[in-house]
């Protein structure tokens, strides 16, 4: 199955609890990756609600709007052992 198949399966569940049952039992934020003979490496994240958005990088938690304001100066198709240096 494509990751971004399986990303959307799973986000239109949790769609589905908020606009049925008006509640959002998972409550939380979830990052996704995966890879498929298609499309490659993917990254996902998806908040309570189930919308769900493609990155290239990102991340989520406490003070993640510093780390992704660092990821938008600094990250620019590194290499893999630049991107691990930039972690």
């Amino acid at each position: 199955m494509p990751v971004e198949q399986l990303v959307q399966n799973l986000c239109n569940e949790k769609q589905r609890y908020t606009q049925i049952g008006g509640k959002r039992p998972f409550g939380v934020s979830l990052i996704y990756m995966g890879w498929d003979k298609h499309y490659g490496f993917q990254l996902y994240q998806s908040d309570p609600s189930g919308n769900y958005t493609g990155w290239k990088a990102t991340c989520i938690g406490n003070n993640h709007q510093a780390a992704v304001s660092l990821l938008k100066q600094e990250y620019k198709n590194p290499t893999l052992e630049e991107a691990k240096r930039l972690v």
